[in-house]
């Protein structure tokens, strides 16, 4: 009797302990997802490129013809001013124009949801707010290097090279490293739908992925 009074308090304490773990990261995915969020709308370029990882940098997923493309930045634009200085690159077209223009209204920033599911589909909105997946849930951007390589010959019109091949399976391992560790995060707002991705770096959260690719259907 006494053995077992034991074992279900260390069971209680491992259940609650377990809980307060959870509740501490959920504030912190919050913090760094309400912090992106506010910045993103100010359009201030510097303190959004401070939320970068100097490694990872910020990868844009787009789309080219029927498949998705993918460019790395350190530092993006958002605002025409930074761009007239030569400061920063410009993210092309039209997500050059999104960064800009694109701002998040009529949410409370306070009110995030933790869901595996995102509320739209394509462009269209089925749920307004703020919704964050679960670690390694989602895979669009090394799934978009993998269809790449595997479709390489119908999308460029020429044989892969080896070595081409090599450089393309590395880059798709070093961001399948960063989906292991990331959280997608849908923002769905009478704006239209943002989404991004935050990855834990060293016990840091981070800004590492602006996905254009999966709220674009014009294809």
């Amino acid at each position: 009797m006494f053995m077992k009074k034991i074992l279900l308090i260390l069971l209680t304490s491992i259940i609650f302990s377990g809980c307060d773990s959870l509740h501490g990261q959920n504030k912190e995915i919050k913090q760094i997802v309400k912090k992106v969020v506010e910045i993103y709308n100010q359009k201030d370029s510097e303190k959004f490129n401070q939320l970068i990882n100097p490694e990872t940098g910020l990868v844009l997923i787009t789309t080219i013809g029927a498949n998705n493309s993918w460019e790395k930045f350190q530092k993006v634009c958002l605002n025409k001013k930074c761009l007239e200085k030569g400061t920063m690159e410009s993210a092309g077209i039209p997500y050059q124009s999104f960064l800009e223009k694109y701002k998040i209204g009529n949410l409370d920033l306070n009110k995030i949801e933790f869901t595996e599911q995102s509320f739209f589909e394509c462009e269209k909105i089925k749920k307004e707010g703020i919704f964050v997946a679960s670690e390694n849930k989602f895979h669009t951007l090394s799934e978009s290097v993998s269809f790449f390589i595997k479709h390489f010959s119908d999308i460029v019109g020429e044989k892969l090279d080896p070595k081409k091949k090599i450089e393309l399976e590395k880059e798709g391992e070093k961001f399948k490293k960063i989906e292991l560790k990331s959280r997608r995060v849908t923002v769905n707002s009478v704006g239209g739908t943002f989404v991004f991705y935050i990855t834990n770096i060293q016990g840091k959260w981070y800004l590492t992925i602006i996905d254009f690719a999966s709220t674009d259907c014009s294809v």
